[in-house]
């Protein structure tokens, strides 16, 4: 990230959330800018397995094996916890 952006976590009503905000510098002191967005900590996880399942090979295999698990699930609903335990990367 650049020095324009900060990210930060703090509580909102008894709830972690993640705050990315852009800023803008004024007489060289950082601003909070207009843009910026709040997520909560499943949000976020979520976001960063979306994104390391399609920036490298290994994840978009992990998301065609996840695929092909949730299409099972139609037969065998147990499947998908069995599938999601053996194929976490972390």
């Amino acid at each position: 990230m650049s020095n324009k952006r900060r990210v930060s976590v703090r509580k909102w009503k008894a709830v972690a959330v993640v705050y990315f905000r852009e800023l803008y510098f004024k007489k060289g002191k950082p601003h909070p800018g207009m843009k910026g967005i709040s997520l909560s900590a499943d949000q976020v996880l979520v976001t960063t397995l979306l994104w390391w399942c399609f920036s490298s090979y290994h994840g978009f295999t992990f998301w065609i094996i996840l695929q092909w698990f949730v299409k099972l699930s139609h037969l065998r609903s147990s499947m998908i916890t069995f599938s999601l335990f053996i194929f976490m990367p972390f």
